[in-house]
């Protein structure tokens, strides 16, 4: 390839900068977005934020999170904080940026792991313990929880100190009591999901009902809340309104990731025999399986519609709009083809590795 090749392969990447709503709207609708921003071209896309001390610094933040992980004991999921962090790196290259960045990938890196702990854990008791102990936010109360659940909770604890106390000196406020009421209502959410065995018959459940609950699941607020408020962007209580259980954009936004994930679980066969939205549509209305597909497929583009509209700059903060639809565009990325195969993860691990390697301006590769 030639430096001219390069410049050109460069110039298709909108500068971040420049990408609005309706830009970052047309690449989620595609797909497409992410395999071009974590090939060479994203490198050239970030050294133009900073040059390439801006992805040497990237690399030795990834180095300091994969320590902080592992110092953790927390158990492994099925992204790594490794492959979170290059991945919101690629859509938020800009150095002002790095605190939100890694603030992202912790939240995210820890909501994976409560996600898997309320679908896997034996005991409902237990969950209820570690809730009660976030409730009132005492580590305490945490101190006979089984081994697995006390190791979550302080890790939890510490982080969200330690990002309320980062996010508290940008915002100019105590936002503290933010972090704890979001995390306090999503765990009532998993455990309400949890008790109500959303994994169970999908006759039991509309398809409405189902997304009313399962949209909870994804807990896409306070993935990220804590990224927000580190973006620099001081924000008013008003502000925080799209963050909250009511906001028409997280609802939007909440819907478009289940209906998505759920149609590529389908798509992969990993949904067989359990509920999902395909699964109920077609017990609902007694469809084939191509006909709750459309029907599937034509409420996620409504969602997705409605989401758009819901973001306008007068109503919605650009960090919050920003990072919803990177959080979408991430989401889609690893959940493209069959996201639990060999090919895919080897995918994902030679995207990150070309992130690595400086890409020479006069290569002929």
């Amino acid at each position: 390839m030639q430096s001219s090749d390069i410049q050109r392969d460069e110039s298709k990447i909108p500068r971040t900068r420049e990408v609005g709503v309706q830009q970052a709207a047309s690449n989620i609708r595609k797909g497409d977005w992410l395999h071009c921003r974590v090939r060479r071209a994203c490198f050239l896309t970030v050294v133009n934020f900073g040059g390439f001390e801006v992805v040497k610094t990237l690399i030795n933040v990834v180095y300091d999170l994969n320590r902080w992980w592992n110092s953790c004991g927390l158990e492994a999921t099925s992204l790594s904080p490794e492959q979170l962090h290059f991945a919101i790196a690629s859509t938020l290259p800009e150095p002002e940026f790095a605190r939100s960045r890694i603030a992202y990938t912790k939240s995210n890196s820890i909501e994976n792991v409560l996600v898997d702990l309320f679908y896997k854990h034996e005991s409902t008791e237990d969950l209820k313990n570690l809730c009660r102990a976030v409730e009132e936010w005492n580590p305490s109360l945490a101190l006979s929880l089984p081994s697995q659940l006390k190791t979550t909770f302080n890790v939890l604890y510490e982080t969200l100190n330690e990002l309320a106390g980062e996010a508290s000196k940008v915002q100019g406020k105590d936002v503290f009591p933010y972090f704890h009421e979001l995390r306090k209502k999503q765990m009532e959410m998993y455990m309400k999901l949890r008790e109500s065995k959303l994994g169970g018959q999908s006759g039991e459940y509309s398809l409405k009902d189902y997304i009313e609950h399962g949209k909870t699941e994804l807990g896409v607020a306070v993935r990220l809340l804590p990224s927000v408020f580190l973006m620099g962007e001081r924000l008013r209580d008003l502000d925080l309104l799209c963050l909250n259980e009511k906001s028409r954009i997280q609802e939007k936004l909440s819907v478009f990731l289940r209906l998505y994930v759920d149609l590529q679980m389908h798509k992969n066969s990993l949904a067989q025999g359990g509920m999902n939205a395909v699964a109920v549509s077609m017990e609902e209305g007694k469809r084939r399986v191509e006909e709750a597909l459309g029907d599937v497929e034509a409420q996620m583009e409504e969602a997705f519609d409605e989401l758009v509209h819901e973001s306008k700059p007068s109503l919605v903060p650009r960090s919050c709009r920003r990072l919803m639809f990177e959080h979408a565009r991430i989401t889609q990325f690893f959940l493209q083809d069959d996201f639990t195969s060999p090919a895919h993860r080897r995918k994902i691990a030679d995207a990150i590795e070309r992130f690595r390697t400086p890409v020479p301006i006069d290569s002929t590769a």
